[in-house]
């Protein structure tokens, strides 16, 4: 991840919206969302699974932009909690969580995002 990449984020989670995020770096919602799948496609082009850590305040915005603009193979996997005795590791691809019903992260707990194979 560059420089680029973690503003992204940043933004993402700060405004709670993609089009408000898109807004605040100077960049159309399809440039943010262009940033987004750039991140995937290194993971998936380099076999290299990319993690980062977000406020946990931020993690419910963070999650829906993930998963709107990843790709429903992708495989995205979340890791909360991990110091608590609520601790809840999760990885399925993009299409599961979008068809399940499971939980999205709250924004109490620290949450580590994994995007790969």
């Amino acid at each position: 991840m560059d420089e680029k990449d973690y503003e992204l984020l940043h933004a993402l989670d700060e405004t709670r919206n993609i089009t408000h995020a898109a807004d605040k770096l100077y960049m159309t919602q399809s440039a943010l969302s262009k940033r987004i799948k750039a991140l995937e496609q290194l993971a998936l082009r380099q076999g290299q699974t990319q993690q980062f850590i977000e406020t946990p305040y931020r993690n419910p915005a963070l999650w829906q932009a993930l998963l709107q603009h990843l790709q429903p193979n992708t495989r995205l996997a979340l890791a909360s909690g991990l110091t608590l005795g609520t601790a809840r590791i999760a990885s399925h691809t993009v299409r599961e969580w979008r068809q399940r019903s499971l939980p999205a992260p709250d924004s109490r707990t620290p949450v580590v995002f994994s995007i790969g194979r």
